[in-house]
């Protein structure tokens, strides 16, 4: 309903309820009006037709009383419409939050698309080719700079992270990239088993080299690879562009699913990443 056509609804039923109280004032004079403006009237020729005064009290009363009754069922019938497109509208921004979260949650936006990690894992290719190709394709599309998967070693009851698969990393030929349990920011994110995104790198903690020199990049997300909420691996990329919630939420579950290529040791089939 337009805010003109409101008033004016509303502007009716002031008008009739001041039409009511006027009219219920006059015909509560009447009788004494009626030897006011005739000679002819006395007071005992008005009291003879009080029959009639009170059957035309009724008769208005009445038609008042319904005037207002409908007034009330109006009032009442709009504000329950609009409760309803109230309800309607709340409804369908929740079943359009809940799409997008499950979009999300697959690896999909209306900004970006990682794909799918089955394919990577149909190719049956061993775990570090897996998630070289993984890291190449998640870096492509959200212009990180740099990524790194590690690997969770466990021997007797040390921990430790080591370097995996890469994308864009410097590091010379034979070196390994090595932290134990709680170290670092790798190691405590793996620790805590939370997801450490960090807008304000120092200068020099990453440094990213190409033909026009090397630069470090402002922004970095460490993120845990967990199978049944244990942490089994770490993701680490780096990026000039910071990194928002649903990214994170759609990385996280990008690679959950291929947790169990970390945990089994290329031993698991594409069905079993399924399910």
């Amino acid at each position: 309903m337009s805010a003109f056509t409101n008033k004016a609804k509303w502007a009716a039923i002031a008008a009739f309820s001041i039409a009511a109280g006027v009219t219920t004032y006059l015909l509560f004079l009447l009788p004494a009006s009626m030897t006011q403006y005739s000679s002819v009237l006395d007071l005992t020729v008005v009291e003879q037709l009080n029959p009639l005064f009170y059957q035309l009290y009724t008769s208005v009363g009445m038609t008042i009383l319904l005037g207002l009754v409908a007034i009330v069922i109006m009032v009442n019938s709009q504000s329950q419409q609009v409760n309803q497109i109230a309800e309607f509208q709340v409804s369908d921004q929740h079943a359009s939050d809940s799409d997008s979260e499950g979009a999300i949650k697959e690896g999909h936006s209306d900004d970006f698309y990682m794909g799918e990690p089955e394919e990577i894992l149909s190719s049956e290719e061993n775990t570090e080719a897996v998630f070289n190709q993984a890291l190449s394709q998640v870096c492509g599309v959200l212009e990180a700079s740099q990524g790194a998967v590690y690997q969770v070693l466990t021997e007797e009851e040390n921990q430790t992270i080591e370097l995996l698969a890469s994308y864009a990393y410097h590091l010379p030929e034979g070196d390994k990239v090595t932290f134990r349990w709680g170290e670092g920011l790798v190691g405590q994110s793996a620790k805590e088993g939370k997801v450490l995104n960090i807008d304000t790198v120092p200068e020099g903690y990453i440094q990213i080299f190409s033909g026009l020199g090397k630069a470090t990049p402002k922004h970095l997300l460490v993120v845990p690879i967990k199978e049944e909420a244990v942490v089994i691996g770490m993701l680490e990329l780096s990026s000039f562009k910071p990194f928002e919630q649903n990214q994170i939420i759609a990385l996280e579950s990008y690679f959950g699913k291929l947790a169990l290529k970390l945990s089994n040791n290329d031993n698991v089939s594409l069905q079993a990443a399924k399910l």
